[in-house]
Protein backbone atom coordinates (compact mmCIF):
# COMPACT_ATOMS: atom_id res chain seq x y z
CA UNK A 1 0.00 0.00 0.00
CA UNK A 2 1.69 3.51 -0.91
CA UNK A 3 2.78 5.58 1.73
CA UNK A 4 -0.14 8.79 1.67
CA UNK A 5 -1.70 11.32 3.96
CA UNK A 6 -3.74 8.38 5.79
CA UNK A 7 -0.87 6.35 6.74
CA UNK A 8 0.09 8.43 9.54
CA UNK A 9 -0.06 6.71 12.78
CA UNK A 10 -2.59 8.29 14.79
CA UNK A 11 -2.06 9.32 18.24
CA UNK A 12 -4.61 9.33 20.95
CA UNK A 13 -4.61 10.62 24.10
CA UNK A 14 -7.44 11.38 26.45
CA UNK A 15 -7.87 15.17 25.70
CA UNK A 16 -8.19 14.70 22.19
CA UNK A 17 -6.61 13.01 18.77
CA UNK A 18 -4.23 14.37 16.36
CA UNK A 19 -1.82 13.35 14.04
CA UNK A 20 1.52 14.36 14.83
CA UNK A 21 3.23 13.18 17.82
CA UNK A 22 3.23 14.25 21.96
CA UNK A 23 4.82 17.38 22.24
CA UNK A 24 8.71 16.47 23.51
CA UNK A 25 10.78 18.77 25.24
CA UNK A 26 13.96 20.30 23.19
CA UNK A 27 15.99 19.81 26.14
CA UNK A 28 16.09 15.94 26.25
CA UNK A 29 13.96 15.71 29.02
CA UNK A 30 16.39 17.35 31.95
CA UNK A 31 13.47 19.48 33.04
CA UNK A 32 11.02 16.85 33.27
CA UNK A 33 9.70 15.99 36.65
CA UNK A 34 9.32 13.00 38.08
CA UNK A 35 11.10 9.63 37.05
CA UNK A 36 11.78 10.32 32.97
CA UNK A 37 13.50 13.66 34.53
CA UNK A 38 15.30 11.77 36.62
CA UNK A 39 16.66 9.22 33.93
CA UNK A 40 17.42 11.66 31.55
CA UNK A 41 19.59 13.69 34.36
CA UNK A 42 21.15 10.69 35.76
CA UNK A 43 22.19 9.38 32.31
CA UNK A 44 23.77 12.03 31.30
CA UNK A 45 25.56 12.14 35.02
CA UNK A 46 26.42 8.40 34.39
CA UNK A 47 28.15 9.50 30.65
CA UNK A 48 29.62 12.39 31.66
CA UNK A 49 31.49 10.15 34.62
CA UNK A 50 32.34 7.51 32.24
CA UNK A 51 34.39 9.59 29.59
CA UNK A 52 35.84 11.63 32.26
CA UNK A 53 37.28 8.54 33.72
CA UNK A 54 38.51 7.19 30.42
CA UNK A 55 40.15 10.32 29.19
CA UNK A 56 41.53 10.98 32.92
CA UNK A 57 43.02 6.53 32.11
CA UNK A 58 44.17 7.69 29.11
CA UNK A 59 46.29 10.28 29.61
CA UNK A 60 47.80 8.72 32.61
CA UNK A 61 49.23 6.22 30.18
CA UNK A 62 50.06 8.63 27.49
CA UNK A 63 52.01 10.95 30.21
CA UNK A 64 55.42 8.70 30.54
CA UNK A 65 55.22 8.33 26.85
CA UNK A 66 55.52 11.45 26.41
CA UNK A 67 58.32 12.41 29.07
CA UNK A 68 59.96 9.58 27.25
CA UNK A 69 59.91 10.49 24.17
CA UNK A 70 61.13 13.75 25.19
CA UNK A 71 63.87 12.60 26.94
CA UNK A 72 64.78 10.53 23.77
CA UNK A 73 64.60 13.73 21.35
CA UNK A 74 66.46 15.92 23.94
CA UNK A 75 68.67 14.32 26.75
CA UNK A 76 69.03 16.31 29.97
CA UNK A 77 72.61 17.78 30.19
CA UNK A 78 74.98 15.97 32.43
CA UNK A 79 76.29 18.39 35.15
CA UNK A 80 79.23 19.96 34.40
CA UNK A 81 81.76 19.97 37.11
CA UNK A 82 82.77 22.59 39.55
Amino acid sequence: MPAGPRSRAIWRTPAATSISPPARSTRGGFEDAGLDGYRARMGFQHAMRAAHTSVEGALVRILPCIDAFRERIDPPEAPRPG
